[in-house]
């Protein structure tokens, strides 16, 4: 039979960016508690949820109040993430109030914009249905960026749990 270079070779380079998608998420899981079997179980945990990702999408709905609650739930974690993060009330505060801000001016401008919100949220974050394009040959430059910019996200936070845990 013939061989295909180009599924080959982008098999190999999806494989080499999907592999440090997830290492830099178990990395980060890792820098945030002080017990590795935690760290483990917790990893192993974020990467089925990643996995299966695809299959939860077919259950979720779609309509553009359950948009809205997703939205207002995605402003409260990063509000309470940023909090754990510098632990600052004040500044968590300003990024909830800021980001209700902006989802009730999305929603006053373009109602229509909440509507498959959480759809087309899990399928950006989905890693393998960009890894899918590498294996039949389509070498796209922007899976190769959102794979090479997901791992330097998950690494400069990393980076900051460890400042964060020296200075503390």
């Amino acid at each position: 039979g013939s061989v295909s270079v180009s599924e080959i070779l982008g098999g190999e380079i999806g494989i080499f960016l999907l592999g440090s998608a997830l290492i830099a998420i178990g990395l980060f899981v890792s820098s945030l508690t002080e017990n590795q079997v935690v760290a483990a179980v917790v990893t192993f945990g974020l990467l089925l949820l990643l996995w299966i990702l695809d299959f939860l999408q077919q259950g979720l709905p779609a309509d553009r109040f359950s948009g809205i609650v997703f939205a207002v739930l995605i402003v409260l974690a990063a509000a309470t993430f940023l909090y754990f993060t510098i632990r600052s009330v004040f500044v968590a505060a300003a990024a909830a109030v800021a980001g209700s801000a902006v989802i009730a001016v999305l929603f006053i401008v373009r109602p229509a914009s909440f509507d498959g919100l959480i759809v087309r949220v899990l399928k950006w974050f989905s890693l393998l249905a960009r890894y899918r394009d590498f294996t039949t040959g389509l070498l796209r430059l922007s899976s190769v960026i959102y794979y090479l910019s997901f791992s330097a996200v998950f690494v400069f936070l990393t980076v900051r749990s460890l400042d964060s845990r020296r200075w503390k």
